[in-house]
């Protein structure tokens, strides 16, 4: 049921494990670390990992689906949060700020590149790919209901 997210899945998954081994090494040493600066420098770098294109891309999709909270509002929340307390540490060092600054431009480039993947940026309608997004679920619905059979040749090109 699930659509094609990524032009190449295998390479996107190599990516997200590295990323997933990296959050995993930041956690331990997040144990270790004292004082609120270090926290937040360790805070800072897993946000980093999380702001991950394809991570977005997962979030957006998760959006797509019927009778699921949104982890996307729930994502912004607890990102403007951090940022808040970025920033608010950055009365009394000032680069904090700008590591607050950064991770709210990573967050806002990555929504806007998971957006234009599926859509056209002229018209905001949807592309090939969006439009399979849209539809897919829609099919399986079509074939969960026992609906006439329009899916099967929408199917047949969207593996294509």
């Amino acid at each position: 049921m699930l659509p094609q997210l990524f032009e190449q899945p295998y390479k996107e998954k190599g990516g997200l494990n590295r990323i997933r081994h990296k959050v995993d090494g930041l956690l331990q040493q997040s144990a270790k670390v004292r004082g609120t600066t270090a926290m937040f420098l360790v805070a800072f770098r897993l946000e980093f990992h999380i702001l991950h294109p394809a991570l977005i891309s997962l979030l957006n999709f998760l959006e797509t689906l019927p009778n699921q909270e949104s982890a996307l509002a729930e994502y912004r929340s607890h990102l403007g949060l951090f940022i808040n307390a970025l920033n608010g540490h950055g009365l009394t060092k000032p680069e904090f700020k700008l590591l607050g600054e950064t991770i709210d431009r990573l967050w806002k480039d990555n929504s806007n590149l998971a957006v234009m993947s599926n859509a056209d940026s002229l018209t905001g309608i949807y592309n090939r790919r969006g439009m399979f997004d849209a539809l897919l679920p829609l099919i399986y619905l079509a074939q969960r209901k026992k609906l006439p059979r329009l899916e099967a040749g929408l199917r047949r090109d969207y593996a294509e």
